[in-house]
């Protein structure tokens, strides 16, 4: 049997153009480049998981 999964993908320029649509769309899954302009990805994970506006249970992990 076949399974059918659906993603959204967006790209971003920098780290920090991730927080606010992190925050907003609650993904499961987000993908961060180690190296991007002004904000690289663990910077990125960092802030978010330093927010206190993430639900219980769905705090982002390293």
């Amino acid at each position: 049997m076949q399974r059918q999964y659906s993603a959204d993908r967006d790209g971003l320029e920098n780290g920090y153009r991730c927080i606010e649509p992190a925050q907003r769309l609650e993904p499961d899954v987000m993908l961060l480049d180690l190296r991007m302009p002004q904000f690289d990805g663990p910077a990125a994970l960092e802030q978010l998981q330093t927010q206190d506006s993430a639900p219980k249970g769905r705090q982002p992990r390293s």
